[in-house]
């Protein structure tokens, strides 16, 4: 009896026994997993700070600030959290090997990880229940400035070099608004219209490093998505967000520090030259043709103007002038002139309205010679309700020409360049958004350091050795 029961305690005992280390073994499971999931998640906790606070956007320096990504500090840093998350009084999991399988950078998939990280920070802060309302107005009033714009493009005329004329006809009005016009075309459109006070850098920018000429990685952009909204938002209301993302973080001229490198930026995205002098020049070049086109049709359509015009023709012709089309001539030095007054109360942060009248007119001839010295007619403010636009929201609405994978690479230009002036060696590609990890961990039988093996029917499983995957990343916002 005595044998019996000792046999029977033995069995019970073992059975007790197994069935404690398979609930310890499945415990130890559950805490590989919760373990990795807290590594993955403390490690992408450490975010690059500074990305943050100066353009609100989730990455993870995987440089650890020197330039290019370092897997293995990031898998000492996986295991080391791992470690620190994977402890309990009744089972002990130890990572063996841990992999950095794939790294998510802002570059990848051509700018598209970028663009949507900055279309989520615009849509949360946006806030409240006409959020969607107050999109589309954003994007209605870009068009219809885009359009007006295009307009001003496809009326554009350039003025003809002014060729002497017999002495009378030089004198006249319409000869001195000609040789007027003539000397006006010659001076450069940045000296006429510049303000005073402006600085301007003429330090090229280095741009070997930059993303847009390094980290174009040829993955199409709709291979990446990003939820961040329940709402289902449409590819232009999308578009819309971006554009948005970029009206608020890069300034243009009326905004510009003076600093060194590349201080308009929202010049830079449109044309992206070595140094803002360039930049400068082509959106002023861009948008003095548009305004010229749009002052042009205003001109040919004023009953009153062309009546003016065709006096002074007149009195031009009949004292000995002989230039073809001197009408057509002396109009497009009166727009030429209207365009130069106009571009510069846009640089010195004026607006003008989307739709001018002959009233908002101020050129004439004495007008157009007071030029050449210097003189501008005194700006008017637009008060009587029309809408109006300023330089900043001309150059904004022209970012509809561009394709968003040019936009998002110039802006992280923009982003790495000043970036690097307060964390040395930034770089954009090294900046991670999502980071997937393979952890291969064991576990040790409660009475013994050895691990324990099972054999099933087709293939033999160490059992305490695991191997689980973990995927981290910004899909979240922080509080």
């Amino acid at each position: 009896m005595t044998v019996f029961l000792a046999l029977l305690v033995c069995l019970l005992l073992v059975l007790v026994l197994a069935l404690l280390e398979s609930a310890r073994l499945s415990v130890g499971r559950w805490s590989l997993l919760e373990a990795g999931e807290a590594a993955a998640e403390s490690l992408t906790a450490g975010y690059q700070r500074e990305t943050y606070e100066a353009y609100g956007l989730l990455f993870y320096d995987a440089s650890f600030g020197g330039g290019t990504p370092d897997s293995t500090r990031m898998e000492e840093e996986f295991a080391l959290w791992f470690g620190k998350n994977a402890s309990g009084p009744f089972f002990s999991v130890q990572a063996e090997e841990v992999r950095v399988k794939r790294l998510l950078s802002a570059c990848d998939y051509s700018g598209a990880v970028f663009q949507r990280s900055a279309e989520r920070l615009v849509w949360l802060q946006m806030e409240g229940e006409d959020r969607r309302l107050r999109l589309e107005e954003s994007a209605e009033r870009r068009k219809r400035l885009y359009r007006l714009l295009k307009e001003g493009a496809a009326a554009y005329r350039d003025i003809t070099p002014y060729a002497e004329e017999e002495e009378e006809a030089a004198k006249t009005t319409a000869g001195r608004l000609l040789a007027a016009g003539a000397k006006l075309r010659e001076i450069p459109l940045l000296t006429l219209v510049k303000p005073a006070s402006a600085v301007l850098s003429g330090t090229p920018a280095d741009m070997s490093c930059f993303p847009s000429r390094t980290s174009r990685d040829g993955r199409p952009a709709g291979d990446f998505s990003l939820e961040y909204t329940t709402e289902a938002l449409g590819e232009e209301e999308k578009r819309e967000l971006f554009l948005c993302y970029l009206d608020r973080f890069f300034p243009c001229f009326t905004e510009q520090d003076g600093k060194n490198g590349l201080s308009l930026e929202a010049e830079y995205l449109l044309f992206s030259g070595e140094t803002d002098e360039e930049n400068l020049e082509k959106a002023l070049w861009l948008l003095f043709s548009m305004l010229q086109g749009l002052n042009r049709q205003i001109l040919l359509s004023s009953a009153g103007r062309m009546q003016e015009i065709r006096v002074l023709s007149a009195e031009y012709q009949d004292a000995g002038g002989s230039l073809d089309g001197v009408e057509a001539e002396l109009a497009g030095i009166l727009a030429y002139a209207e365009s130069v007054k106009d571009l510069k109360c846009l640089l010195e942060g004026g607006r003008l309205p989307m739709q001018k009248t002959e009233a908002d007119w101020r050129m004439g001839a004495a007008e157009v010679e007071g030029l050449l010295l210097g003189s501008f007619p005194a700006f008017s403010k637009v008060d009587d309700g029309r809408e109006t636009f300023s330089y900043k929201e001309a150059l904004q609405a022209l970012y509809l020409d561009m394709d968003s994978e040019t936009l998002s690479y110039r802006a992280m230009d923009m982003i790495q360049e000043n970036m690097n002036t307060v964390c040395s060696g930034f770089l954009m590609s090294s900046q991670v958004f999502e980071i997937e990890a393979e952890v291969t961990a064991t576990q040790t039988a409660l009475f013994t350091r050895q691990p324990l093996m099972i054999r099933m029917t087709d293939r033999t499983l160490l059992f305490p050795k695991m191997r689980e995957s973990f995927t981290a990343g910004y899909r979240q916002r922080p509080e």
